[in-house]
């Protein structure tokens, strides 16, 4: 513990280790308070092996009486954290009060220990209505100043931040179990929601309701990209867009790839990805030219695979995909599944870098197969399904 003058904040305790031929070793470790500052004295330990100090240095609840739930979390440009989710508790402290199940925004400094700002975004309460936000990213605008996006799936037709007219999609089809895709943005003390647009469809492709979820918002030089899943064959597009590829292809869902201006009041471009089976869009990464989805498909027939392909067949009930189109979204796609017998979910997707030179990417999610691809890794499979992460070169071969 650490006596402050209004307070003790306390540290959990430190843990140390080596890891030496494939064994993790403790090693006895303690704080070391030094004035205003704190290191860490060590016992005993192999000095030509990296030494281990991981400790928990914070942790915070975050939320009230009702059900609350962290989606994602992001790093700000300040080194501010940024989390999202879904509550419907009241935050008293900062005079929120749901209507129903709201989307939430919610400010903590870098060391967590103070939550600086809430922000609820959601519309009025009724049955079996509901709005959750599901990831979060940044853009930069000055040296001091950057803008927060928030995106998700609602049920509100009266989403806080749609304006008519201006919101590039500003009409929900009111439909109490559909849900559409949405995109905030609000300044970086959360004290303003600049805009909001719903991005989705009305029209099932074959049964059931018209659902529409973004997954993941990533922001370049070039605008504000989502990726996710649509039940629905008329999502927002270009009527002046032709792209190669792009028009809805059977199935119960399909993926979608879309590009907003950074006002959020107009679509840049958008297409569907995928094939005749059901596929879903959970990630997203940009560099300086390339898009880059991440997801899960039981298409035989996923658009962009071909013989060049890393796995350029469908090996199991369910794969995991990547695809790369160019950032205009109109190029030519180019895909691989990656996959065992059984099923994979995808959940991330992250580059080693933002320019084409960096040639890495790496996927994460789970795995039913005990056939999943390993390259020269060597792994043993655990039923009924194991976590994995893979990486592949950006040219997906």
């Amino acid at each position: 513990a650490l006596d402050l003058t209004d307070c003790v904040l306390m540290y959990s305790q430190p843990r140390a280790y080596q890891v030496i031929d494939d064994e993790t070793h403790p090693v006895e470790v303690a704080y070391h308070v030094n004035g205003d500052s704190y290191g860490f004295t060590v016992g005993n330990y192999d000095s030509s092996k990296e030494l281990v100090i991981d400790p928990l240095l914070q942790a915070t609840y975050f939320g009230g009486s009702g059900n609350d739930e962290v989606r994602d979390i992001g790093i700000a440009p300040n080194d501010s954290v940024y989390a999202v989710g879904s509550t419907n508790s009241v935050i008293s402290s900062f005079s929120l009060t749901p209507d129903g199940t709201d989307a939430f925004v919610a400010w903590f400094s870098q060391s967590l220990g103070n939550l600086q700002a809430v922000s609820f975004i959601g519309g009025t309460a009724a049955s079996g209505r509901i709005d959750e936000a599901l990831t979060v990213a940044f853009r930069v605008i000055s040296s001091d100043t950057f803008d927060v996006y928030v995106a998700g799936y609602t049920s509100s037709p009266d989403l806080a931040g749609i304006a008519t007219g201006v919101s590039a999609d500003d009409t929900y089809s009111d439909v109490l179990v559909e849900t559409e895709g949405f995109v905030t943005r609000l300044s970086s003390d959360l004290v303003t929601l600049y805009r909001s647009t719903y991005y989705g469809g009305d029209t099932v492709a074959t049964t059931g309701s018209p659902n529409d979820s973004i997954s993941t918002i990533a922001i370049s030089n070039d605008g504000v990209f989502i990726t996710g899943r649509t039940s629905t064959n008329n999502i927002q597009m270009l009527t002046d867009q032709a792209p190669s590829f792009g028009a809805y292809i059977c199935g119960n869902s399909d993926a979608f790839d879309a590009r907003h201006r950074f006002d959020l009041t107009s679509l840049a471009a958008a297409t569907y990805l995928g094939g005749t089976g059901d596929d879903e869009a959970m990630g997203l990464a940009l560099d300086s030219t390339t898009a880059y989805i991440a997801g899960h498909t039981d298409s035989s027939d996923l658009e962009g695979v071909t013989a060049g392909s890393y796995q350029d067949a469908l090996a199991g009930g369910k794969d995991a995909f990547v695809t790369a189109v160019d950032l205009s979204l109109t190029g030519t796609v180019n895909s691989t599944y990656i996959g065992g017998a059984l099923e994979e979910n995808v959940q991330a997707i992250a580059n080693t870098g933002t320019e084409p030179t960096d040639t890495l990417l790496y996927i994460a999610g789970n795995s039913a197969s005990d056939n999943f691809p390993l390259g020269a890794a060597t792994a043993t499979f655990a039923t009924p399904n194991d976590s994995f992460i893979a990486r592949i070169n950006k040219d997906l071969a």
